[in-house]
């Protein structure tokens, strides 16, 4: 996948209460966690994964860091989900999903 990796967070809260939108989440970014770490100070649980939706990162750099961006989209009364990655330097209004 060369290199494609990246570190994000979910909050604790989130995967109790939602675990199979965050699992269904995992499937449809195709990411694979290749560590994980709960942080108790930020109530969270801090994931490093590879996945296509990543950018490539040279050898020796900082990984990237992502939020998650959920667009829920409401179509005949039935709700969808579209899931993806945005680089935690990037504002909002300026991301676009491609």
């Amino acid at each position: 996948m060369n290199n494609r990796i990246g570190k994000f967070w979910i909050s604790i809260n989130l995967i109790h209460e939602h675990h199979d939108e965050v699992v269904e989440m995992f499937y449809k970014l195709k990411i694979v966690i290749v560590r994980s770490e709960v942080m108790y100070h930020k109530d969270s649980i801090e994931y490093v994964g590879i996945s296509p939706e990543f950018r490539e990162v040279p050898l020796n750099e900082v990984l990237p860091e992502y939020n998650l961006v959920v667009t829920v989209n409401t179509e005949n009364g039935k709700q969808t989900r579209d899931y993806s990655m945005m680089p935690s330097d990037v504002r909002m209004d300026e991301y676009k999903n491609e």
